[in-house]
């Protein structure tokens, strides 16, 4: 497994490739946004961390690009704790954040449970989830909705919609999609789900302020109702945000 360290401290790049050749991954490294992306075209590569802040362009910048091509997993490293920040990582299209300087064992902890639900999602694509219009296609990582394009997503993204649309029409919590998707029992990080639910209704939704598939239920938590389709008028390619996050 080659990991990807995007960072432009080189001390902090050298401190963090030794963890992780200790922990027995494989290190490249790269030390702004040009050098990332030649990187990640050229393959090979499992996972990528990248340091948030650069001196010309932020790293949330990188992401957006990375996400035009490819839904590597992605953790951010930063030294900002604000949850603005940390919001901003996963709405550019991150699957975690951490917040440096880190202990080593809560980065390597991090890193397994990215790439574990990253290979879980790829190791089951045998079957599809089909809930009324709404096709999952577990093999490409992808919903096809009704007629419409097949839109792409990210792990994060599928495992939470999966998650939906297996348990459509009931009510989950957030401990409940904590504990299934991200794999932690943490029922107060509602900012983390806030944020991609509204990445999921930006893909999925006609309106996503509108939601009329991915609702939320006042104090409770989340359901998925594949029963109320959309009106055709407002089925156009443009209303739907087609790619990774």
């Amino acid at each position: 497994m080659d990991i990807l360290i995007v960072d432009s401290d080189i001390m902090q790049t050298k401190i963090t490739s030794f963890l992780l050749l200790e922990a027995g991954y494989q290190v490249k490294t790269a030390h702004d946004g040009q050098e990332c992306i030649r990187a990640i075209r050229q393959g090979q590569l499992g996972l990528v961390l990248l340091e948030a802040q650069f001196p010309h362009v932020t790293g949330f910048e990188i992401c957006q690009h990375i996400r035009q091509f490819s839904d590597i997993p992605i953790i951010f490293l930063s030294t900002c704790s604000s949850v603005q920040e940390r919001v901003r990582g996963l709405e550019t299209g991150g699957d975690d954040y951490v917040i440096k300087p880190f202990e080593p064992s809560e980065l390597l902890v991090r890193i397994g449970a990215v790439l574990r639900r990253c290979k879980e999602t790829k190791s089951d694509a045998q079957w599809k989830v089909q809930k009324g219009n709404f096709i999952l296609d577990t093999f490409g990582r992808q919903i096809l909705i009704g007629e419409e394009r097949a839109v792409r997503l990210t792990p994060i993204e599928y495992r939470l919609l999966e998650y939906l649309m297996i348990n459509a029409g009931q009510v989950l919590t957030a401990r409940q999609i904590m504990e299934q998707v991200w794999q932690r029992d943490q029922s107060n990080d509602s900012s983390l789900i806030s944020t991609y639910i509204q990445r999921l209704r930006a893909k999925i939704e006609p309106v996503a302020a509108e939601p009329q598939h991915i609702i939320t239920v006042r104090n409770l938590g989340y359901r998925f109702d594949a029963a109320l389709v959309a009106q055709p008028h407002r089925h156009t390619h443009a209303q739907y945000a087609v790619g990774s996050a």
